[in-house]
């Protein structure tokens, strides 16, 4: 099968026509790539304008955001704290930034932030039509491939949840670098201000989101596409952008590590860590093609379904397929499973790092391969069997149209945390921590009674007893309960007995009925196993309150300039 748009690029390298085009017949003065532009960002933009209106919700917001103390003030102490400090293991400070910014104008409304997401995402969608553009599809065949990113329901949930910031942050600097790294390839030789923007895209996008770590792959896939080999010097040409990955991706391993957000999947072999990799692989490429049962979590199960153990023939199925690819010279088909398995690889909970064995939000740059499949597969009817282009159209526009649907959909499951957790309680019935999130945001919301509710079914699921325990606690606090709080709150450290908030949380409730000397004790006890800094705030709050109920008022000064001194 001949390979038509690398053709084009090349007899671009061959005559040097590259300033005469872009004169004549530049991109900008070009009104098709204009109109197709606009049709791409103004339907994505109506796809996801429902996420303009939804709130922020309990699943990493807080850490992130709503209670992260570095995006108090933007100032040069609370910026370095921001690039010096990982967030609940993950170092991704550019997307905090951002927060801080937008937090220094408009508080914590949502609307803003969700804006930004979408902005962002539009970029995106902006550099995908151009990358195709660039490496020679037709423009029909780009916009088609824009759209299919722009509003691919696995797209919903790093557009429409804030803290998936670092998505489609971290995609504007990835795209933009491989679109430069395109368009240097098409001068006679490389220059030197591209090579600069490139890399200082690429750190950029480094400092969004470790999964960046993948673009010196993605570039020889690209180089492999363009030149139809591969050689060492291209390799040590791409040196400099391998060692900034190895850096930065140990360093992403140490903040996991470091704030024990590494863990292995609970009681699963190698062997079964093996599937779950395989079984995520395939995973995504179905759900590409089908987009089914989505949720915002997929939670682990005490053991493997018999699914998974069916995985390692749908791998070897597809290296079957790439060495005959690899035989009849399909480069198409090698560079886009290609371009998706590098971006994804990382990703696929060998090694568990959260709380879920796959996510959506993990296939934002891996599908730009399926997608480049696609659009070569169209592009390649209307060069060779143009009688078959209608039909291909055809299909293209009801997926296109179907996943429009899916996405609006999909979207106001973010609504807030409470149309959250009640979805993946659809799929998960069985699984705690949907229950504990529910509950967490029914108690904020103070309806309590629907609170306790669902950490009742919560207790009968959950492995964590400790801290379903201290979360009940807290909702009898809440209503003035403080026998029955004390009574979880020793229940829980029957579990966990070395936690530090639930100490501190019961030394509240037995202050709450005046026995002050167990409060106190309790809290000091809680002090000493050194909390983080929102527990250790609280605990000097609560530190405080009692000495002045006490008349202890200079014990009670010492507390408060406690709570000034840690924030």
């Amino acid at each position: 099968m001949k390979n038509k748009p690398t053709q084009k690029i090349k007899n671009i390298q061959k005559t040097g026509a590259v300033k005469t085009q872009k004169k004549a017949t530049g991109f900008w003065n070009n009104k098709t790539h204009l109109i197709y532009l606009f049709l791409a960002l103004g339907l994505t933009a109506l796809v996801f304008s429902g996420s303009l209106g939804n709130g922020f919700v309990n699943w990493d917001d807080e850490p992130n955001l709503l209670e992260n103390p570095n995006i108090a003030l933007l100032n040069g102490y609370y910026i370095k704290h921001i690039f010096t400090d990982p967030v609940i293991g993950n170092y991704n400070p550019l997307p905090i930034l951002t927060f801080a910014i937008e937090h220094h104008f408009v508080g914590f409304k949502p609307f803003l932030y969700h804006l930004d997401n979408l902005l962002l995402h539009l970029i995106c969608v902006f550099f995908v039509y151009r990358i195709f553009i660039a490496l020679g599809f037709s423009a029909m065949a780009a916009l088609i491939g824009a759209m299919l990113f722009g509003f691919h329901p696995m797209r919903v949930e790093s557009v429409a949840w804030v803290t998936e910031r670092k998505d489609v942050l971290f995609g504007v600097f990835y795209l933009s670098a491989l679109f430069l790294y395109i368009r240097n390839k098409t001068f006679e030789k490389p220059r030197l201000t591209y090579t600069v923007a490139i890399a200082f895209l690429f750190v950029l996008s480094l400092f969004s989101k470790i999964q960046a770590v993948s673009l010196p792959l993605t570039m020889l896939m690209i180089d492999f596409y363009l030149d139809k080999k591969l050689s060492w010097k291209i390799l040590l040409n791409k040196l400099p952008y391998f060692l900034f990955s190895i850096a930065f991706g140990l360093a992403g391993i140490y903040f996991l590590a470091e704030q024990k957000s590494l863990q292995v999947m609970p009681a699963y072999s190698i062997v079964d860590r093996v599937l779950v990799g395989f079984y995520s692989f395939l995973l995504y490429l179905v759900k590409f093609v089908a987009p089914y049962r989505m949720s915002p979590l997929y939670p682990y199960d005490s053991q493997l379904s018999t699914d998974f153990y069916f995985a390692p023939l749908g791998i070897i199925a597809l290296a079957v397929l790439g060495f005959i690819a690899w035989r009849k010279k399909w480069n198409w088909l090698l560079v886009g499973l290609g371009i998706s398995t590098v971006n994804v690889m990382f990703l696929l909970q060998i090694v568990g790092a959260g709380q879920a064995l796959f996510a959506d939000r993990f296939t934002y740059i891996p599908y730009l391969g399926l997608i480049f499949m696609v659009i070569y597969g169209i592009d390649y009817l209307r060069m060779n069997a143009p009688a078959r282009l209608p039909l291909a159209y055809s299909a293209a526009g009801i997926y296109i149209i179907a996943f429009a649907y899916l996405s609006w959909n999909q979207i106001g499951i973010w609504k807030n945390g409470g149309t959250l957790w009640t979805h993946v309680l659809e799929y998960y019935p069985k699984a705690a921590t949907p229950w504990q999130n529910r509950a967490r945001y029914y108690r904020d919301n103070k309806q309590f009674d629907f609170a306790m509710a669902d950490l009742t079914s919560a207790l009968t699921l959950s492995t964590d007893r400790g801290t379903t325990f201290n979360s009940r606690g807290k909702l009898y606090f809440d209503n003035n309960k403080y026998k029955e709080a004390i009574e979880d709150y020793t229940s829980s450290l029957a579990y966990k007995a070395g936690s530090a908030e639930t100490y501190i949380n019961r030394g509240a409730a037995y202050a709450a009925l005046g026995e002050y000397e167990k409060g106190i004790e309790d809290i000091n006890k809680g002090l000493g196993l050194n909390p983080d800094q929102k527990i250790k705030k609280n605990a000097y709050l609560n530190l405080g309150v009692i000495y002045f109920r006490t008349d202890q008022y200079e014990k009670a000064n010492e507390s408060y300039d406690k709570v000034i001194e840690v924030d």
